[in-house]
């Protein structure tokens, strides 16, 4: 089964967004969607619109990747469509009396979200998913709708994986309360393995290195230090993701069948998308310009990967790319089960 792996990133998130787009014209059609963070969110919005598809017929995937970028355009215009700051007085107070709700306050981004995707599309979803959070109570990791457990609250949970550590609110689910799940799983490609995915397309936000701090940061501002902090956490977390499944990959191959806690586990092509080098915009003073170019800067990345992958036999994501592009013809269409 094909699976579509998204990460969290923020902002950022417009990036995978474009590459996704691609990835669809392209003729890659998944059966299963995993995300954390804003992946969930991105993710949700394609089941969601699946879900709706499906009672016209066919899925249309790459109609449904170009109705994703046009959210990204139409509804993230600024950071005043998601959030609000709150005053240093109020801020200040929440600490002092040990009423921390984050940095902002991010109720449009609650509405938002109920707008965008309705529960109603997870009730027979025509591909599996898996998002969730981390519980902050017990701190284990709950995914939605795969966990049974989550039934009938998708929307909450995928609202609560959005949430970052400190700088946001803490969500409260039942009697938990949740933060982004990225705290523990970036890149949920276990839990795509889990529902069977045969091969991967991971698209992240963060590149493989997240590069040197220009003289324009400031290091005064507690958002940038928070994002800045968990851009380092992210990457890591994500790099050591992708090496455990590639070097799984290597043993199989080498001596699957003479280690007996490998005879199980299969190789799972997996082709990565990711920039070049670290986005640089400010998720605070972001605006229409910079959202479309994200956009731009993933669909441009998915063509140069499906390049590489193709040209190079020992790529991890050649066959993937190969089945997209047979003899490098033109884009193979699969139609949806």
């Amino acid at each position: 089964m094909w699976a579509l792996v998204l990460t969290g990133g923020n902002i950022t998130g417009a990036f995978p967004a474009g590459a996704v787009r691609g990835i669809l014209n392209a003729g890659y059609r998944p059966e299963i969607i995993t995300g954390t963070s804003v992946g969930a969110l991105n993710g949700g919005f394609l089941v969601s619109r699946a879900a709706r598809a499906k009672h016209g017929g066919r899925i249309d995937w790459p109609t449904i990747g170009a109705k994703l970028t046009d959210f990204w355009l139409r509804e993230i215009t600024g950071p005043d469509k998601l959030l609000k700051r709150r005053s240093a007085l109020d801020i200040g107070w929440r600490a002092l009396t040990r009423q921390w709700a984050g940095l902002v306050d991010m109720e449009k981004l609650y509405q938002l979200v109920r707008r965008t995707i309705s529960a109603e599309d997870f009730v027979d979803p025509p591909v599996r998913a898996a998002f969730g959070a981390v519980s902050l109570d017990t701190g284990a990791i709950l995914y939605c709708p795969d966990d049974p457990e989550t039934q009938g609250r998708v929307i909450d949970y995928i609202i609560a994986s959005s949430q970052e550590p400190i700088g946001m609110p803490l969500y409260p689910i039942g009697e938990q309360s949740f933060y982004d799940r990225g705290l523990r799983d970036l890149a949920p490609l276990d839990r795509a393995i889990r529902l069977a995915a045969t091969e991967i397309v991971c698209v992240a936000c963060q590149p493989e290195d997240v590069g040197t701090l220009g003289p324009e940061f400031d290091r005064g501002d507690p958002m940038a230090l928070v994002g800045r902090v968990m851009e380092i956490v992210a990457n890591e977390l994500l790099n050591g993701d992708l090496e455990i499944l590639l070097e799984t990959n290597r043993l199989i191959a080498e001596a699957g069948g003479d280690l007996p806690a490998l005879r199980r586990r299969r190789c799972i092509p997996l082709l990565v998308v990711r920039p070049a080098a670290t986005i640089a915009v400010d998720i605070t003073r972001f605006g229409s310009r910079d959202i479309s170019e994200m956009i731009g800067q993933g669909g441009d990345r998915v063509r140069a990967r499906i390049s590489e992958a193709l040209a190079d036999p020992r790529d991890p994501g050649h066959d993937i790319a190969a089945d997209l592009f047979p003899k490098n013809s033109a884009p193979a269409r699969r139609d949806a089960a």
